[in-house]
């Protein structure tokens, strides 16, 4: 069942119902990794599949880049690349989804998305694509068909009612139609004619699949993934060299594109013209594409890997550019749009330093950028849940993406409160009454205080203004000491489960209260501390419309006083 809440008509929400509580639809940080063939692990009771997709999720990333293949059982094993069965007992690709204990575990596990790099079992060396260079025959063609249907049959009946995505695609196109890393070589036209043939059967697969189980709220997409995109782009190569954006793109239907972006994403450290040739190919892979409907994202382009090795007998970059790459990649990528920037990744796989967390259990700066992005994405998500009713728009997470490493919170609440967006949802008598309900414990129209506020606001005080104002006033002081306003401060706005009254920082707290510094002030510098938004990492999946968590969270009181009922939540 789907309830409406209206907002503006231009960003019209729709609140699904499930069981007895609304939830808000999904809503996408972004940024994630991804786990292929991991070098180390640090645990040895558990797979290095399932240490490092646990990994990835501690970090705040809800979606996770994997493998199902062949090759992929050998290496996805404990310390020792042993799994517990035979890859025999897994002949399709549904069966090692369903059977094989460490894959079914991370997709058994809460992430969102998944970005799956999928190779029937049944073809053999399927992953090195010797099948479909040569054509695609009939029966090559049957088998890829079978396979991928089936495996989307799977995720689509084995977790419906989990709102989950994947993803089903291939590794680096421009490379697999060659056969070779030499892009000056063209790939044949019979290959290019397989890859188009292939594509094309992948996608009638997920087309049917998808028909078949129309009432699944999983959803499952097709992706093609290009590679060498900039010299074509930029006319440093001749017009007749031949790639899979300008000779395989234009020749089929998909969901989705996924761009391994190395070629332009590197050349913020290299010296090019970077973000606008980046972005320059993102326009050009979006231009030659023609994307179903399927996918609900604005944008149907993605980063399938970016990153750079940091070791080894050439490295690529410094530590230290490594991390800028990851904090202006996000920026320019999903600041265009991008629906998912993953970086190859969180283990390293070449014994070159490609990581997150690297060979001595180290979270390197690149970690630390994308947990800081990933705390700063869920805080924009709850501002606009808190005060709009909605999630942020595709156009509002673009604006925070682009601007991601000096948002404000308390700016971005400013904006919100004294926006016409806001105004047109509550007017000021109804925003009024809201904080005098929570913050001093009475609505009362006729009260003195609530007029000369009103006054304002109808006057032209930003609403911002008048919630400082009511925050540092004497009444509030008088209905909430300062020792618990502290506590709320502490157990709410960063949702520690408790708090040392006797702490040196707690006392250090109340010493600045008390000595005059305005409420207000330290609410807002709260807000903009590291642990507000890394405490978001933990509620991330409270999607529920009026959540307490994200109620106490963002506000003062722990529930609604006595004899108020829920609705107030939501600003009723």
């Amino acid at each position: 069942m789907i309830a409406v809440r209206a907002t503006l008509a231009a960003a019209l929400v729709l609140v699904a119902t499930v069981g007895s509580a609304a939830v808000y639809p999904e809503f996408l940080t972004r940024a994630g990794t991804q786990t292929f063939n991991p070098n180390y692990a640090f645990h040895t009771t558990q797979t290095r599949l399932v240490e490092t997709a646990e990994a990835i999720h501690a970090m705040g990333s809800d979606v996770i880049k994997l493998e199902l293949s062949r090759r992929a059982w050998s290496y996805s094993g404990y310390n020792g690349y042993q799994l517990p069965t035979s890859p025999a007992s897994y002949p399709t690709l549904a069966s090692m989804a369903q059977n094989e204990p460490s894959f079914r575990a991370v997709f058994d596990m809460p992430f969102r998305t998944y970005v799956i790099w999928a190779y029937p079992r049944t073809i053999t060396d399927s992953f090195y694509h010797n099948y479909w260079r040569d054509g695609l025959t009939t029966s090559e063609a049957t088998a890829e068909y079978n396979e991928i249907r089936a495996l989307a049959e799977y995720f689509l009946t084995q977790y419906a009612g989990t709102g989950k995505t994947f993803l089903i695609g291939h590794w680096e196109g421009d490379w697999a139609i060659r056969g070779h890393y030499d892009k000056n070589l063209n790939p044949t036209n019979t290959a290019i004619g397989g890859m188009i043939a292939w594509l094309t059967t992948r996608q009638n697969a997920i087309n049917d699949a998808r028909a078949a189980h129309p009432t699944s709220n999983v959803r499952v997409f097709n992706y093609a993934e290009v590679n060498l995109v900039l010299d074509w782009v930029r006319g440093w190569t001749q017009p007749w060299q031949k790639t899979v954006a300008n000779s395989v793109l234009p020749h089929v239907v998909l969901d989705l594109v996924s761009y391994s972006a190395y070629d332009s994403a590197n050349q913020v450290v290299f010296g090019g013209n970077y973000p606008a040739w980046h972005i320059d190919c993102l326009n050009y892979i979006e231009s030659v594409t023609t994307f179903s409907t399927a996918a609900p994202y604005n944008k149907k382009v993605f980063i399938g890997e970016y990153g750079a090795s940091v070791t080894g007998s050439s490295p690529m970059m410094t530590p230290a550019q490594q991390t800028t790459l990851a904090s202006v990649e996000l920026k320019a990528a999903a600041g265009w749009g991008c629906p998912f920037v993953l970086y190859w990744q969180m283990y390293d796989n070449e014994n070159a330093g490609f990581w997150l967390i690297d060979n001595t259990n180290t979270k390197v700066g690149a970690w630390y950028k994308h947990q800081e992005f990933l705390g700063k994405a869920h805080t924009l998500k709850n501002l606009y849940r808190f005060w709009m009713e909605r999630n942020p728009t595709w156009a509002e997470m673009n604006a925070f993406s682009g601007n991601w490493d000096t948002y404000d919170v308390s700016a971005q609440l400013n904006a919100i409160l004294n926006s016409p967006g806001y105004a047109a949802l509550r007017t000021n008598a109804q925003y009024l009454s809201f904080l005098f309900l929570h913050i001093l414990g009475n609505a009362n129209p006729s009260d003195p205080d609530y007029l000369a506020y009103l006054g304002q606001l109808n006057g032209g005080t930003p609403r911002s203004a008048v919630l400082d104002s009511i925050l540092n006033s004497t009444r509030f002081k008088n209905r909430t000491s300062d020792h618990d306003f502290a506590v709320m401060l502490y157990t709410g706005t960063l949702l520690r489960p408790t708090v040392d009254t006797n702490s040196a920082e707690f006392l250090a707290l109340l010493a600045s209260l008390s000595g005059g510094t305005p409420r207000a002030t330290v609410w807002r510098s709260f807000l903009n501390s590291a642990e507000f938004r890394n405490a978001e990492l933990g509620i991330r999946s409270d999607d529920t419309v009026g959540s307490t968590n994200v109620f106490k969270k963002y506000f003062f009181t722990f529930a609604p006083p006595a004899g108020v009922g829920s609705e107030a939540l939501l600003h009723n």
